[in-house]
């Protein structure tokens, strides 16, 4: 008896001496894996922020400038007594949501997972938000061709409903599309920050800080008041890096009026 024990510790020591390297590789692969992909996902993020600046610029210039010339036309064209015809175009503009790879692999973190998702979500309709835009514009120049071309009323009424429609159509920019860009823009500075943190720290460091997985509930209700808790708890941790990283992409936009 005593020497089947003896053979079955030996075995038992052989495995598992053979097993540990094994381990040990498998579990440094995998954390080089996650690594790996956090850097492609700031990489992701960056890119995200720069493509929203830029159209961020390129809004305000259309607003302020060219918009702005429309209606100066519309005015030297009333004082001629003749329709104005609104010869514009909307500016090219790049859609760089970000893409679905942010999320191939877990990062190790639920909030960290949870925020990525609300930036892509966010980041696509900010690119539906763009297409919006320049619908709404294409649309009010082709419907004032169209009413000028078929002489639909005298210059006097096409002219103050084009001016009126022109107007409409700047302050739908300021009060929306440039809010709502606004609002993408600290979507990606709290991913951004979250993002960097959580590099930082290293996934080891970040659960043991904010998220151990040795927890253990008694019903959803429970598991769900702790998450709660718990994202809580980092946005507090991060609030302010997050206030710091927004106020630095605002300065890099030009100010709405």
């Amino acid at each position: 008896m005593q020497d089947f024990l003896l053979q079955w510790q030996t075995l038992i020591g052989a495995f598992v001496g053979a097993a540990t390297p094994l381990g040990i590789v498998l579990i440094n692969r995998r954390f080089l894996e996650r690594k790996d992909h956090l850097v492609k996902v700031y990489k992701m993020i960056l890119l995200a922020t720069t493509n929203a600046l830029e159209v961020a610029d390129s809004m305000d210039d259309f607003r302020n400038i060219r918009l702005t010339s429309i209606l100066n036309f519309i005015n030297l064209d009333r004082a001629n007594e003749r329709p104005s015809l609104g010869e514009a175009f909307f500016p090219p503009l790049a859609r760089t949501p970000l893409g679905d790879a942010i999320l191939e692999k877990h990062c190790g973190s639920d909030y960290v997972e949870t925020q990525l998702i609300f930036a892509l979500t966010t980041s696509k309709n900010f690119a539906l938000l763009i297409d919006d835009a320049q619908k709404k514009f294409e649309s009010l120049i082709q419907m004032q061709t169209t009413f000028v071309l078929q002489k639909y009323a005298d210059h006097e009424l096409l002219n103050n409903t084009f001016e009126m429609k022109t107007q409409l159509y700047r302050t739908y920019l300021k009060d929306y599309f440039f809010v709502n860009l606004q609002i993408y823009l600290k979507i990606l500075a709290k991913t951004r920050v979250t993002t960097r943190v959580f590099m930082r720290l290293g996934g080891f460091r970040w659960r043991l800080l904010f998220e151990p997985n040795f927890r253990y509930f008694i019903g959803r209700k429970t598991m769900m008041a702790y998450t709660e808790r718990t994202f809580k708890k980092i946005d507090l941790y991060l609030e302010k890096d997050i206030q710091d990283e927004y106020a630095g992409l605002l300065k890099q936009i030009k100010v709405q009026t």
